[in-house]
């Protein structure tokens, strides 16, 4: 059923290679972007380069619509997509991102927009969340910087508003022996050693009830699932049961992201304020969001998206080695 261009149905879509054949090992998608690492340490960009998130000149052909490699860097271990952002790191604990910078999201120090890679003021990170205009980094002692727009606390450390910012990255004292991080538009959640679960910012996105919160606080709901997607991006969420293999959602909903699909339950909603079950993904080994849209990997392999027919499907391409 389709809804004012909405794409109302899952849709199952191939690969398109565009580079030599490489073995891809992480795919990300940012609000209209999205970045593949392939095994040998390199990284591949594809999509909407406003903002010069691509990292890379224009390919031959459609502007973005093609993967091609990212230049100045190497040795990348992990990638992540935000809000018109691309960050890359390597085993060293080396950041690299390009891309938007209005709030000093990018942490180099500056405001200024960057369409090639520059150095993250900030060492000895494993990992990168990325936000609608802040970033969260882990560093490889369990702690945890934040940098760009304090909007609705979104930086974690007590403060909270427009013109709140940073352009370089510093800790949260709160936060120690953080495993894991997920950032959302305005706000993140910390997965900490022992099964504690902290969050800060704008939290109906991150499944709670509460409004706004500038500082980290226990976070108890659905402790029990896992794999909760990066939606630094979007207002929309998954996480998996690993028990009965259900996937949940929540979040906006206003052009069917989450849900996939027009469901009757709630035929005018444009909001899921709680976690869902959504039955069309039962099973499936990954869902990405990207603003409007969401991608998935089914139980079959089978690549698929849902959401916006609009710009965001335009522009997906799909990184070579894709072994579905």
């Amino acid at each position: 059923m389709r809804r004012s261009g909405v794409l109302a149905a899952v849709l199952t879509v191939a690969w398109s290679a565009s580079v030599p054949p490489a073995s891809v090992a992480e795919y990300v998608v940012g609000s209209n972007h999205q970045l593949a690492l392939l095994s040998d340490g390199r990284a591949l960009s594809a999509g909407n380069d406003r903002w010069g998130q691509l990292g890379r000149p224009p390919s031959a052909g459609p502007p973005g619509f093609r993967f091609d490699f990212v230049e100045g860097v190497q040795g990348v271990v992990g990638c992540s997509a935000g809000h018109g952002t691309s960050f890359f790191w390597s085993a060293e604990g080396d950041v690299w991102a390009c891309g938007r910078n209005d709030e000093g999201q990018l942490g180099d120090g500056t405001t200024d927009p960057r369409e090639r890679v520059v150095q993250v003021r900030a060492t000895a990170i494993v990992g990168v969340a990325t936000g609608g205009y802040h970033t969260a980094l882990v560093h490889r002692d369990g702690t945890v910087s934040t940098c760009g727009s304090g909007q609705y606390g979104a930086l974690g450390d007590r403060r909270s508003g427009f013109g709140v910012r940073r352009t370089v990255p510093e800790r949260i004292p709160e936060l120690t022996g953080v495993e894991s991080l997920y950032s959302y538009v305005s706000g993140s959640r910390a997965q900490l050693n022992g099964g504690r679960r902290m969050a800060w910012g704008y939290a109906p996105s991150l499944g709670d009830f509460i409004a706004t919160t500038p500082k980290p606080l226990e976070w108890g709901i659905l402790d029990s699932l896992e794999r909760i997607t990066d939606a630094g991006h979007a207002n929309h969420v998954f996480a998996f049961d690993p028990d009965t293999g259900d996937c949940w959602g929540w979040g906006s909903d206003v052009t069917l992201q989450t849900t996939g699909i027009f469901d009757e339950r709630f035929p005018t909603r444009v909001s899921i304020d709680e976690p869902l079950v959504i039955p069309e993904l039962r099973g499936f080994r990954h869902v990405a969001t990207g603003r409007w849209f969401s991608v998935g990997i089914s139980a079959t392999g089978s690549l698929v998206r849902w959401g916006a027919g609009g710009e965001g499907f335009r522009q997906i391409a799909y990184p070579p080695g894709w072994q579905g």
